[in-house]
């Protein structure tokens, strides 16, 4: 009997898509709650990750494991969910933590409507120059909470 390459067993159970300008730490948040996945190290030996707080911060991790494998995504799919585009459309690739310090908020933020309507935390809610939310019009909400540096 012949085996795919692609065997069925290497990826989780539950692997929805990312959403539109979702963050990495949005999407793998949502990864782990829907494969019932309540620890870090549990989720970092399934995607083979070796710094998986990496993945928490906004810029673009040194490695993405195999975090594609076992969601189905591209690697363009996961650097959608970081600033990896805005820093290659400026020429930044190599320094986007530096090009982006002063343009991306040091806590956490958010839209209480689009959380509770779409269930996902947005790229563009870490931007200072976006005071509050396009879509509904109304004023971030914020925790206070830093947001971990690096990546």
């Amino acid at each position: 009997m012949n085996m795919p390459t692609d065997f069925y067993l290497d990826r989780l159970p539950a692997h929805p898509r990312p959403k539109p300008l979702e963050s990495l730490n949005s999407y793998m948040k949502r990864l782990a709650q829907v494969n019932g996945i309540h620890h870090i190290q549990t989720f970092s030996h399934l995607t083979r990750l070796r710094e998986p707080k990496r993945l928490l911060a906004l810029h673009i991790p040194p490695s993405f494991g195999q975090l594609g494998k076992v969601t189905g995504c591209t690697e363009d799919d996961l650097l959608a969910l970081t600033t990896h585009f805005l820093a290659s459309k400026f020429g930044r690739e190599q320094t986007p933590e530096r090009f982006l310090a002063r343009s991306v908020v040091k806590y956490l933020r958010w839209c209480p409507d689009c959380l509770a309507q779409d269930g996902y935390y947005s790229l563009i809610w870490n931007f200072l120059h976006i005071p509050g939310c396009p879509k509904h019009g109304i004023s971030f909400l914020g925790s206070g909470c830093k947001v971990r540096d690096g990546g």
